[in-house]
């Protein structure tokens, strides 16, 4: 490896991963003020039945569905040689992808239409609330309107382009929401624009990909071989399953929320999720942003250094995710009650297990964007089916017993005993070709360091006679991130996975690394 390749790789990552970072921490903080007037201005129904089509349907959209960055691995090799006729055929090929993808997420959406109408069964103060569920459905669909083009800036390491012009829409489409929101208290304009706003995203983005790359989107008559068409198709039915398997997982929540609990809990828990899930996006956009360097250094170098470089990314976002799970458990009720009001908390038990779910999930998308990156899918693509299955089931009993929190402890036992030791082994076993207890070892090591941290900080927090709330919500935010860092730096110090993040972070040390 070329100290150039590194050196361009590495500036690529680092500003892939900024501007994500910096991008979507605007669109964040404009949609929390959203949130903030729409359970102001709208009844807790409305909430409810907005967080449930939200997390359905809104999972099943062009960026949650991650169809970029699980189809854009075969650019990886053309992109880096340079071969503009593959480069020309594989976008044309895409095109005709994304339609097929869409098609499939209306006929997904159609069919689970009669289980919502079932559900949804306590929302009297809600009127419309099949139309509401169709415009949803409108704005998924949308999602994939023209946006193959995207593709090409992932493809050559340049995916902050996607993600500024992602927040910068994003953005607008909340003030506009705001302001109609305060005006006229008129849920269906309020979705709209969440309709509207999408559709222009991706005319932006279409035109955008064509002025910079023309000579990739010029009329094209070459097409992808046969045989390696039958591979990508054979990757997306994978990652598709993959894919829609996650989208299940991650509503079976909701929907058993929906059914045994009923919607206002719901309308809580889009509350928690709205932060849990603004944290996971930042985090993430950094982590996304370096997926395309993954897929450049898969069809670039050796694959010992690409293990090296899995294991310096596993333990930063580790790193990234356990500081972020504790400062969550400590100031998550409180930044509810005052946002959003008392009656929106939750028990401290439910908490809890959402914070260990964020850190659980949070740690496994190393794995998922490495396999992902490097075209794995197919290998491990009954997982989502036995999780799902493992994750309803568990759900249903434990939220008979135990309501609100039962639900949310099935989710943790499905992660656990399903995807957070398969995925790893499939990587292990099918790329690396090396024992997968190096992984385990490393993710019981990051276990005990947070668990230790979460015990230290929560017991000083609680034992500190902090005065005022304004006090005790800064001082707790200072606890909640020196104490935590403190255990990070002091056990990892001398180990390779943090001399490779400090490498990577310091520009004198980068020749090195």
């Amino acid at each position: 490896m070329s100290n150039q390749q590194l050196s361009t790789r590495t500036k690529y990552s680092v500003k892939n991963a900024g501007i994500a970072m910096s991008t979507k921490i605007l669109a964040i903080v404009f949609g929390f003020f959203a949130r903030m007037v729409f359970t102001h201005t709208l009844s807790m129904e409305y909430v409810g039945v907005n967080g449930l089509f939200t997390n359905i349907l809104g999972a099943l959209n062009f960026a949650d569905l991650g169809i970029g960055t699980a189809l854009v691995y075969t650019m990886y090799e053309p992109v880096a040689k340079g071969d503009v006729s593959k480069q020309k055929a594989l976008m044309k090929l895409y095109d005709r992808m994304y339609r097929i993808i869409a098609l499939v997420v209306f006929v997904i959406g159609a069919l689970m239409f009669p289980i919502i109408r079932v559900l949804v069964h306590d929302t009297d103060g809600v009127h419309g609330v099949m139309l509401i569920y169709f415009m949803f459905l409108a704005r998924t669909i949308f999602s994939y309107v023209m946006m193959y083009r995207s593709m090409i800036f992932l493809a050559n390491q340049r995916n902050y382009v996607n993600d500024m012009l992602d927040s910068l829409f994003l953005v607008l489409q909340n003030i506009i929401q705001i302001i109609l929101l305060l005006v006229t208290r008129n849920y269906f304009l309020y979705l709209a624009v969440y309709v509207i706003t999408v559709l222009l995203r991706n005319t932006v983005i279409y035109h955008r990909a064509e002025q910079e790359y023309p000579e990739v989107f010029e009329p094209c008559e070459d097409t992808v071989p046969e045989e390696e068409q039958k591979g990508i198709y054979r990757n997306l039915k994978a990652m598709l399953m993959h894919k829609i398997g996650e989208v299940l997982i991650n509503n079976i929540d909701n929907l058993t929320l929906t059914a045994i609990v009923g919607i206002t809990a719901v309308g809580m828990y889009s509350n928690y999720y709205l932060i849990i899930g603004s944290v996971r996006q930042i985090i993430d956009r950094i982590i996304y942003g370096i997926a395309g360097s993954v897929g450049n250094l898969g069809a670039t170098e050796k694959k010992e250094h690409v293990r090296e470089v899995f294991l310096g990314t596993f333990f930063l976002v580790a790193a990234g995710y356990g500081l972020a799970a504790i400062a969550l458990y400590e100031l998550l009720d409180i930044f509810v009650a005052s946002s959003f009001g008392a009656q929106y908390v939750f028990p401290k038990l439910v908490t809890m297990v959402l914070c260990i779910n964020f850190f659980l999930n949070g740690v496994r998308r190393v794995s998922l964007i490495f396999r992902d990156s490097l075209g794995l899918f197919w290998n491990d693509r009954y997982k989502t089916i036995v999780e799902s299955l493992v994750n309803l089931v568990t759900s249903i009993i434990l939220a008979r017993k135990l309501g609100t929190a039962g639900v949310f402890i099935g989710t943790f036992i499905s992660i656990v005993g399903v995807s957070m030791w398969v995925e790893p082994l499939v990587l292990y076993k099918d790329y690396f070709q090396a024992p997968v207890s190096e992984y385990f070892r490393k993710l019981a090591k990051y276990c005990i360091l947070f668990a230790l941290a979460w015990g230290a900080t929560d017991s000083l927090n609680r034992v500190i006679p902090w005065g005022s709330e304004l006090i005790q919500y800064l001082g707790m935010i200072v606890i909640s991130i020196v104490i935590p860092v403190f255990f990070l730096v002091v056990i990892n110090l001398r180990t390779p996975e943090f001399r490779f993040v400090m490498s990577h972070l310091h520009p004198k040390q980068e020749e090195h690394a």
